[in-house]
């Protein structure tokens, strides 16, 4: 929230920007002035954990066995959802490491937006389905090591 005092100041930001004069007499520099047309453009940033713009969605692939839909894109998992959705695609680097508290804040800190939830090898999950959510599945009997992560 911005408090009213601030939002005021930066609302007059614009309005307070007199022509100065320079030594030479010609206008100096603004601070806060727009960049010139002749300034190269700057490449948006793509936002976290959304599809990879170079994604080609009409390249579709045969869905998954008793799973809808029929054909799902090339690069998502069965339910048709890309590893970078949930931030899986950077879990991957912790595949076949043991689990443990520092591992655990690691995988944290992606911080996905449907949070992340660990499976106990043959632990049941519910099938809320949620393209957000890191699921981090764990191997064998002692469930100490990453085996594989995804988005669902």
């Amino acid at each position: 929230m911005i408090r009213p005092a601030l939002a005021a100041f930066l609302l007059a930001l614009p309005g307070c920007q007199a022509a100065e004069k320079s030594a030479a007499g010609a206008p100096a520099a603004r601070p806060f002035a727009k960049p010139s047309r002749a300034a190269p453009a700057a490449v948006a940033a793509m936002a976290p954990f959304s599809i990879h713009p170079d994604r080609n969605l009409s390249d579709k692939i045969a869905g998954c066995p008793g799973m809808s839909p029929a054909s799902r894109p090339r690069g998502s998992n069965c339910h048709g959802i890309f590893p970078e959705q949930c931030g899986a695609d950077r879990a991957a680097a912790f595949q076949g490491q043991e689990l443990n508290s520092t591992l655990k804040e690691q995988i944290a800190a992606i911080e996905p937006p449907g949070g992340v939830r660990y499976i106990e090898f043959g632990q049941p999950v519910t099938q809320d389905l949620r393209a957000g959510r890191l699921n981090i599945e764990l191997s064998g009997k002692d469930n100490k090591s990453v085996m594989k992560a995804d988005c669902y």
